[in-house]
């Protein structure tokens, strides 16, 4: 093809257009113009009529205006059995060249590929209708995370009665030469090819706790071998091909045991806020600081382990997501108001801290952090209420939002997980 192009365009001669004359040029661009308009219009009309989105419509439209390989034929074709002359020739091939580099700009502008993975139905927690199981995504770069997101669905509530769905999926970087791949791994195979024996322990692991679970938790696991820079594609099109109501994305900073901070991650960090912006549900950071292990944490009831859990609440959107993550296995929030049916729960203790700024805010959770071992909040990133004022310029994570970031802060001592939860941005338009 390009071989074709080059001979095409080495037939073009600019000097021709001089054997027309001006107004030649002007009435025959306008008549090009116009046929452009119109086919414009009638492909836009036609993903109109069929309710296309405006902006995928219009990028769309350009698109099928484009010149490509077959008009290069076609006109090269008509010029040799003399029906184009070599001045209309020529002023073909440039408005084919302008017409292509134009289309180009303008699609970059208008379209953006991420809104593949934004859909126009909630998937959120709080929206999951009541004969449908809870469904999560977790992605794991680290063996650190692992344990970090077991024990989160350790806490989750999961039972025979109320199961949910986790869909592991690893993620590897590219090593060499390797081409992209994506594998999904057959629960009746017990063999790990060589392909996937990176992933053998992050199979293993899950494997094992899907069967400690008794059928309350069911996994699928997967395994995506791509560049960094590409892996949010791999999280947001499995969320949507699973139809997940929430990605759990482990945090990039990870910590030992005595709270010195054991490595950032810079490419993960990014994975997260790519992730954060472009996914097509609810997504949840999972901070991880360890738990505390205590003994009156603990009861020797089989392999069951009871966590302290604090729900943060503030008020709105995500806020709501972070309480039905919380509250997911005994009942559903739709508003504020049903803080009302929380108190009467006798699982959960409502306590209410009066909060007029910033700094008492800081104070109240800083002195609950060492009282629980998981805590829930909101990400609510750039909504300013009172209760957090003057904290934003202060904010070292944007991703964890206000409140998620007084927990990772390198000042914090203690041993707690936090989610911090952010409602799915619902597509409009």
């Amino acid at each position: 093809m390009p071989l074709f192009v080059a001979t095409c365009a080495m037939r073009t001669d600019i000097a021709n257009l001089n054997m027309l004359q001006g107004k030649q040029i002007v009435t025959k661009s306008i008549i090009i113009l116009i046929t452009l308009l119109a086919k414009f219009g009638t492909s836009f009309s036609i993903l109109m009529y069929k309710k296309f989105p405006k902006r995928d419509g219009c990028a769309l439209a350009l698109i099928m205006c484009a010149k490509g390989f077959v008009e290069f034929g076609s006109i090269s074709f008509m010029h040799d059995n003399k029906t184009f002359s070599s001045d209309l020739l020529s002023l073909m091939w440039i408005a084919i060249v302008i017409i292509g580099s134009v289309t180009q700009v303008l699609v970059k502008i208008i379209f953006d590929p991420s809104r593949r993975y934004k859909t126009y139905e909630r998937r959120t927690m709080m929206h999951l209708s009541s004969n449908s199981n809870l469904q999560i995504l977790t992605p794991i770069q680290f063996p650190n995370h692992v344990n970090a997101v077991t024990n989160l669905l350790e806490a989750s509530g999961a039972t025979g009665e109320n199961p949910i769905g986790v869909h592991v999926l690893h993620l590897i970087k590219f090593s060499g030469q390797a081409a992209p791949v994506f594998i999904s791994h057959d629960k009746q195979k017990t063999d790990i090819s060589d392909k996937c024996s990176a992933s053998e322990n992050v199979i293993l692991s899950f494997t094992r706790f899907e069967a400690q679970k008794w059928g309350s938790v069911s996994v699928n696991i997967f395994t995506a071998i791509s560049t960094p820079n590409l892996m949010y594609e791999d999280v947001c099109t499995l969320a949507l091909d699973s139809s997940s109501s929430i990605i759990i994305m482990p945090f990039h900073r990870r910590w030992y045991n005595n709270g010195c901070v054991e490595s950032d991650d810079n490419s993960s960090r990014v994975l997260n806020q790519m992730v954060l912006d472009r996914a097509p549900c609810s997504v949840g950071m999972l901070v991880d600081r360890g738990y505390k292990r205590r003994s009156n944490s603990l009861k020797a009831s089989g392999e069951i382990m009871q966590l302290n859990v604090a729900m943060i609440f503030l008020g709105g959107n995500d806020d709501r997501e972070a309480l039905d993550a919380d509250t997911a296995s005994w009942s559903r929030v739709l508003d504020t108001e049903a803080l009302r049916d929380v108190k009467s729960d006798r699982n959960i203790r409502y306590i209410e801290y009066e909060a007029n700024d910033g700094p008492s805010t800081t104070m109240i959770i800083r002195s609950m952090m060492k009282d629980f071992d998981l805590f829930i909040v909101e990400r609510a990133n750039n909504v300013e209420c009172q209760q957090t004022t003057c904290l934003d310029e202060w904010v070292e994570y944007p991703e964890l939002g206000v409140v998620g970031d007084m927990f990772a802060a390198s000042d914090v001592e203690g041993k707690f997980s936090v989610l911090v939860v952010q409602q799915q941005h619902l597509t409009t338009s």
